[in-house]
């Protein structure tokens, strides 16, 4: 099944909601850097990182870890047992992502933009 996102406004506030892919377990295509802020989920851990990338990869060796969200401004990754809402609001520059996210393939031409 495909992922179904919904947008609800809430005053100033945009917010994304996930129906059927909180986990990460679901089977399709993976939600990759999608702008927004995970909120409202379980907190696993936060590390520092330059890029969604590399905030990709600390969700990956990261037991629990379904999902990131990468705050550029602050160098900062946030990873998540599960993201059921973005907030977009919040931190418009925050990129979040699924672990099973593969990792940009850049230097190929049409496969990366910087």
């Amino acid at each position: 099944m495909k992922t179904a996102l919904f947008l609800f406004s809430f005053g100033l506030t945009s917010v994304f909601s996930f129906s059927n892919r909180n986990d990460g377990a679901g089977k399709g295509e993976p939600t990759c850097d999608i702008r927004g802020q995970c909120i409202n989920s379980d907190l696993v851990g936060i590390r520092q990182a330059r890029n969604s990338q590399e905030c990709l990869a600390h969700c990956q060796n990261k037991d629990n870890c379904k999902w990131y969200t990468f705050e550029p401004l602050k160098d900062l990754c946030e990873l998540f047992q599960f993201c059921t809402e973005l907030d977009e609001e919040t931190c418009p520059s925050c990129l979040s992502g699924q672990v099973e996210c593969e990792f940009a393939r850049c230097g190929i031409q049409g496969l990366c933009q910087v």
